[in-house]
C-alpha cells in the first residue's frame, strides 16, 4: 500500500477537519459518556485552525492515493530550552490500522523536529485497554518514563 504524508496546512484543513469529526464520533462509539455534540465539533473545528495558525504546532496527514486516511498533532516549543515536542495526537481510521500508517507519521514527524534541532519527543497515552497502543511505542523505541495509576496515564519519551 502506497502512503504519503503531508504538511497539513490551510489548503487541506477540510481533511483535517474530517478526520478529526470521525475521530470524535468514533471517541463516542468507544466512551458512550463522551458526547458528541455541535458545540464539541465546533469547538474541536476552532482548536484544529488554532493550531495550525502556531508556530510551534504541525499537523501531519496520511494519505492513501487521495484519501486522507489519518493525522498525528505534534507541539514543540519547550519553555525552557526549545528542545522538546510532546506528540498530542495519532489517529488512523480503523481500516488502515496496522498497515505502517501510524509509523510513517511518527517518523515523519521526527524527522521534521530533528531539522529543527528538537532532541526529545514526548507522548502520553491511557494503560487501561490499550496494550496495542502501548507495544507500538515501544516497537517505536520509546521509553517508558512513568505511570500514573490515579490517572491512568502512561509518559513516554524518545531521544530525536
Amino acid at each position: 500500500m502506497k502512503i504519503k504524508i503531508k504538511e497539513a496546512n490551510k489548503d487541506n484543513f477540510e481533511e483535517l477537519i474530517l478526520l478529526r469529526l470521525l475521530l470524535l464520533k468514533n471517541s463516542s462509539k468507544l466512551n458512550p459518556s463522551s458526547s458528541y455534540s455541535i458545540e464539541k465539533i465546533q469547538k474541536s473545528t476552532n482548536y484544529m485552525k488554532n493550531y495550525l495558525k502556531k508556530d510551534d504546532n504541525k499537523y501531519f496527514i496520511a494519505y492513501h492515493n487521495l484519501l486522507p486516511i489519518g493525522y498525528l498533532h505534534v507541539t514543540y516549543d519547550d519553555k525552557k530550552n526549545k528542545k522538546r515536542s510532546y506528540l498530542s495526537e495519532l489517529y488512523i481510521l480503523d481500516l488502515y490500522r496496522n498497515k505502517g500508517v501510524g509509523k510513517k507519521l511518527v517518523f515523519s514527524q521526527l524527522k521534521f523536529l530533528k531539522k529543527l534541532g528538537i532532541t526529545e519527543n514526548t507522548l502520553t497515552t491511557t494503560k487501561n485497554k490499550n496494550k496495542k497502543i502501548i507495544n507500538f511505542y515501544k516497537k517505536l523505541k520509546y521509553n517508558l518514563i512513568k505511570e500514573s495509576k490515579k490517572k491512568n496515564i502512561i509518559y513516554f519519551s524518545k531521544d530525536i
